[in-house]
């Protein structure tokens, strides 16, 4: 193709560097370790001198961390849900009834249930910015260049970019960018076609196969979902993008 085409490439390549670089801005704040810590229900108070934080610290890890981390993983599955919020801990009391230390655990889980569910959402916020940014920017392009007004969908404008160049996309990063843009029709919409498509097509990608209460969170299994896999698959696509011209 001529030089409009190495601009536009070269446009959606600068957008994806600077949505990666905020996605692991702000999720460098949500490690598995940085959750757990920020979900304990009690921390040293800013009388306590360094020696008596670090003393307090080590008890709080003891106490809070073994239950945490067995419960990480069942949240992020969809295995358990937040049922009812804590009324939370009156410390003067915790020496009378014992029950209370119960409560400081539940209150921990339930911040984390929280944290999860935003890490989780913020997620997915990236894989969509990235997502609309390039599919608006490719038809954009072929509107412009073809002077074709009709063009409203991504895989409309590859179609018509493949078949004047007469070269392919590989058909499985095709079927891994329709895969996402059922990801996320599903995380917006809930049931429907896209949820149908994923559990025929792509039924490793859930953690469960019913949406109760159309609720599409914790839906999709992250170690294989995610925006890091989503921003390589679109690197190849452009890579490829650029090999046809």
């Amino acid at each position: 193709m001529d030089r409009d085409y190495d601009i536009f490439v070269k446009k959606i390549r600068k957008m994806l560097r600077y949505i990666e670089k905020e996605y692991n801005s702000i999720m460098k704040n949500y490690t598995e370790e940085k959750i757990i810590k920020r979900s304990y229900s009690l921390r040293p108070t800013k009388l306590a001198n360094k020696e008596q934080k670090k003393i307090i610290n080590n008890y709080l890890n003891q106490f809070f961390k073994p239950s945490l981390k067995i419960i990480a993983p069942l949240i992020d599955k969809g295995i358990i849900e937040w049922a009812e919020t804590d009324d939370g801990v009156i410390l003067t009391e915790l020496l009378e009834n014992k029950k209370q230390i119960g409560n400081l655990v539940y209150e921990s889980c339930e911040r984390m249930y929280i944290y999860k569910n935003i890490k989780y959402n913020l997620c997915f916020n990236f894989i969509i910015q990235a997502y609309l940014f390039i599919e608006k920017e490719i038809i954009s392009f072929v509107q412009q260049k073809y002077r074709d007004s009709s063009i409203k969908t991504l895989f409309s404008a590859i179609k018509i970019i493949e078949d004047r160049l007469g070269k392919q996309i590989s058909s499985s990063i095709k079927r891994d960018v329709d895969m996402y843009r059922n990801v996320i029709n599903v995380h917006k919409h809930g049931e429907g076609v896209s949820f149908e498509e994923v559990k025929k097509n792509h039924p490793a990608i859930l953690n469960n196969d019913r949406l109760y209460y159309n609720d599409s969170t914790f839906i999709f299994n992250l170690e294989l979902i995610n925006f890091d896999n989503f921003h390589q698959l679109l690197k190849n696509f452009l890579s490829e993008l650029e090999a046809m011209k």
